[in-house]
């Protein structure tokens, strides 16, 4: 029979096992907590860039062609106020549009809390030109302050910029004042016409402040800072607005950068090798953190977009600021890391998976063979209509209400570039330029009738299958109630099999309520 001091010491011993295996359990719990959770994060930070930039960007394409298409026209003499304003009406994102000849600035409308300002360049029937405050109506509201000084300095801001070897359009500028607004922007700049010798550019603004909000988003972790770094070794540095522009909209090296945590996050992106996608950790001023960046492919320089967390932030999601259970035993440990697991799952819950997104032909091949089901459909194309040969709305609203319905129920995918039989097509039917203006394309449907704050909810790529491209998006389930934005209304659906089905108000009322769980 054993002494009571030798069963004492083998309680004592088998305790401390357990809880050094706990402890052990507990880090790796913990790190795959951290990088679950930064990689998630990541994710929103380049939708939210992307859903900022890019219908920006496709309108500033486009315009900037239909302007050079016109030049052999000639402009009528209210066709440069009309299209800088009319600009800042249809594109939310945008804070300035400014039409430019080699003279300088033709037109300016930015856009300002209670309304607009407007330049417009002084010729013809009004030699001393316009600067005018607008109200939210366009009605003149007052005299705008509008200097020549910086009108000229952002005319040579977007020269330097287009003239920047090797060419590039669009062309991104520094950090310059913005005439009328009081505010810093960088601007982007497109010719008017098919190449840079055009003799007008169009040129839209964002200012430092919505890029940061952008890039910011509504932050619930505390440490947190967005990133956003060129395969050059060059990142977004924005609490620099103000010094001297730097390459592209104030990309600047590593070296110059004052906060620790960016320009170790930096230094650490670089030794493992540009990782995409994937969580990795570093130290800074100190202290540990997790950083994960996320390709942002529609940028105009090649870039990958996300944000570093101090690791005690993202431990404080734990632990709730209670660090006692880390002195507990290890039974309390192990049922914590259950808890943390759990709350992963819930936070990845109406989220894209982080898993490989149909990688390879073969997994395209087999995702088609499954055939069309409730999470499965087929769309030939994105906007042709085969049937009449010509582009439809119709029929971009149509994958739309697809990825809608998928989010008012179980998730799903949508394959554009194929036909009900689940053969390829490809999509070249659609007659986009490249896959940057197809994507960009896509974005811009989204946004429109689903809204941006939903696209963290989807995850897309385009998929090679011998010669032809699919588009594949794939979407989770919605918390919240996702509406399609027609031409007249708002629209709700739901999958009903390999269908997606509109709900009437009465129904959508039933749904709402068996979901919330009231009577």
């Amino acid at each position: 029979m054993k002494s009571p001091r030798a069963t004492l010491a083998i309680i004592i011993l088998l305790v401390a096992v357990v809880a050094s295996l706990a402890s052990l359990e507990f880090a790796r719990v913990s790190r795959m907590f951290y990088a679950q959770i930064v990689e998630s994060e990541s994710r929103g930070v380049r939708d939210r860039l992307s859903a900022h930039l890019v219908p920006a960007l496709t309108s500033l394409s486009l315009t900037s062609r239909l302007l050079g298409q016109s030049q052999t026209r000639g402009l009528a003499p209210d066709s440069p106020e009309m299209l800088v304003l009319s600009t800042l009406t249809n594109e939310a994102s945008v804070d300035a549009a400014t039409l430019l000849d080699q003279r300088g600035v033709v037109a300016l409308a930015a856009r300002l809390p209670e309304g607009f300002a407007l330049y417009v360049r002084p010729g013809g029937e009004e030699p001393q030109g316009k600067r005018l405050l607008l109200d939210r109506n366009m009605h003149p509201a007052g005299q705008a302050d509008i200097s020549d000084d910086n009108l000229a300095a952002l005319a040579a801001e977007i020269m330097r910029a287009s003239g920047r070897e090797p060419r590039s359009w669009p062309a991104w500028t520094g950090v310059h004042p913005l005439p009328g607004s009081g505010r810093s922007a960088v601007s982007v700049a497109a010719p008017a016409g098919p190449d840079g010798n055009a003799a007008q550019e169009f040129c839209f603004s964002f200012t430092v402040e919505r890029l940061r909000d952008a890039l910011s988003g509504e932050q619930h972790l505390q440490d947190v800072r967005p990133l956003l770094f060129t395969p050059s070794g060059l990142l977004l540095d924005l609490d620099r607005a103000g010094q001297a522009p730097g390459p592209g909209p104030l990309f600047v090296p590593r070296q110059q950068v004052e906060d620790k945590a960016r320009a170790g996050a930096m230094n650490a992106w670089l030794a493992q090798d540009k990782p995409v996608g994937e969580a990795f950790s570093f130290q800074a001023g100190g202290a540990a953190w997790w950083a994960a960046l996320q390709p942002v492919s529609d940028a105009a320089y090649p870039a990958s977009a996300g944000l570093a967390v101090s690791q005690e932030a993202l431990l404080s999601l734990i632990l709730t600021d209670n660090r006692t259970p880390l002195l507990l035993g290890g039974g309390v440990i192990l049922v914590l890391g259950l808890l943390v697991v759990l709350g992963v799952q819930l936070r990845k819950r109406g989220r894209a998976s982080p898993g490989p997104f149909f990688e390879t032909e073969a997994d395209v091949l087999k995702l088609l063979a499954r055939g069309e089901s409730e999470r499965l459909e087929f769309k030939s194309t994105l906007r042709l209509n085969l049937a009449s040969g010509k582009f439809g709305k119709e029929i971009e609203l149509a994958s739309m209400k697809t990825l809608a319905a998928y989010m008012n129920t179980d998730g799903g995918i949508l394959a554009v570039g194929v036909d009900d039989q689940g053969q390829v097509l490809g999509l070249e039917a659609d007659g986009f330029e490249n896959d940057d203006h197809l994507l960009r394309h896509f974005c811009s449907l989204f946004a429109q009738h689903i809204g941006t704050e939903f696209m963290r909810l989807a995850r897309f790529a385009l998929r090679s299958v011998g010669e032809a491209q699919v588009l594949l998006i794939e979407c989770s389930p919605s918390e919240e109630p996702v509406f399609l934005k027609g031409a007249k209304e708002e629209e709700f659906y739901v999958r009903a099999g390999p269908s997606s089905r509109r709900l009437s108000i009465s129904e959508f009322h039933r749904r709402v309520l068996r979901k919330d769980g009231s009577r």
